[in-house]
């Protein structure tokens, strides 16, 4: 029974000093480390992300727009130009000479999020921030080459091996926010689950020679972030977070 009490003591806590006004406008900077689920991890392997959000308040809760820039290295498709490459992998460029491409992961996505700022009480500097919302994801395989022209990978035809998707998505982050009385830059550390249902956005697949199917994809990625915040109003650090 007693730990029925303590956690209404706690829930009572929170929402206490969540209903506080909140007075806040920042940017926030982060950087995450994304770990690709299900479906889309037998495309990707880790990427990483790098974002800019602006938050700013509406009496108890916090609003934000967001966007990323998704990257990384690990592309688990080594068949994608087997059919214009030598035995060994390589492609012939406009010269004649054997020449390497370098696949890597592109994307972005961006987000408009709601949610709320909690605290156990008014003297610490600290607060859980769980907010989400919806947005938009695209991301393809880009290809790039080492040194020369490779006319057969690039312009137009580099849209028939890119595989790029786009679609709707919703972002549920969860996240740690710091504010100590005398930095003027804040940090940030949290989680985030990125939840996306997209769509090929080319015709045909020239790895494949066929087109592509016309229906979703599931795209799930699970982020580990963390990051700095400016607030635009600093000169009192306890009146701009809550007040």
């Amino acid at each position: 029974m007693k730990y029925l009490y303590i956690l209404l003591y706690l829930i009572y806590s929170f929402n206490l000093y969540s209903q506080q006004n909140i007075n806040a406008r920042m940017f926030i900077f982060d950087y995450t480390y994304q770990i690709p689920l299900g479906e889309i991890s037998e495309k990707y392997g880790q990427n990483s992300s790098l974002s800019a959000s602006f938050i700013t308040n509406k009496k108890k809760y916090l609003y934000s727009i967001e966007a990323s820039f998704m990257f990384g290295e690990n592309i688990k498709n080594d068949s994608l130009l087997r059919n214009i490459s030598t035995e060994n992998g390589s492609l012939i460029n406009s010269s004649g000479e054997l020449d390497q491409i370098l696949l890597s992961q592109r994307g972005f996505n961006t987000h408009l999020m709601c949610g709320k700022a909690l605290k156990f009480n008014k003297t610490t500097n600290h607060s859980i921030f769980i907010y989400g919302g919806p947005g938009f994801m695209s991301h393809k395989i880009n290809l790039q080459s080492n040194r020369t022209n490779l006319p057969q990978v690039q312009e137009d035809y580099a849209k028939g091996y890119d595989q790029l998707e786009s679609g709707l998505s919703t972002k549920i982050c969860i996240d740690y926010i710091y504010f100590h009385p005398n930095n003027f830059i804040k940090i940030n550390m949290g989680i985030n689950i990125i939840n996306a249902f997209t769509k090929y956005q080319r015709l045909y697949n020239f790895s494949e020679m066929m087109s592509y199917e016309d229906k979703f994809k599931h795209n799930l990625f699970l982020g580990i972030k963390f990051g700095i915040i400016i607030p635009i109003n600093s000169a009192n650090t306890e009146k701009f977070y809550y007040r």
